[in-house]
């Protein structure tokens, strides 16, 4: 006669707390301050201002570039909207291709 297999209940993991966040951002934004620094130049969008603000997220930290002004950023804020703009200049030459199918 076969035995049926039980089933270990799945646990949850738990949320982190508030003050693990926080040290999280903490680190994070002492990390940031202390890497090279690259001068990049965010293109404006239409109707942009100079100045405007675009926010980069790096575990929580929120860290504001200014748009339409080359400013000095840490290496891995430089390094993510390097990788954004690979990403939608992809997403567009795939919408592209798309279109001619």
């Amino acid at each position: 006669m076969a035995t049926k297999k039980q089933e270990t209940p799945k646990q949850e993991t738990p949320a982190p707390s508030q003050s693990s966040l926080t040290n999280v951002r903490e680190e994070t934004r002492a990390r940031l301050a202390g890497e090279t620094k690259k001068k990049i130049f965010l293109a404006l969008e239409n109707g942009e201002a100079k100045g405007t603000p675009m926010v980069v997220r790096i575990n929580g930290y929120p860290f504001t570039i200014q748009k339409g002004v080359e400013v000095e950023v840490p290496k891995s804020v430089a390094l993510i909207l390097e990788q954004k703009r690979t990403i939608e200049s992809d997403l567009a030459a795939a919408a592209k291709v798309s279109e001619y199918k």
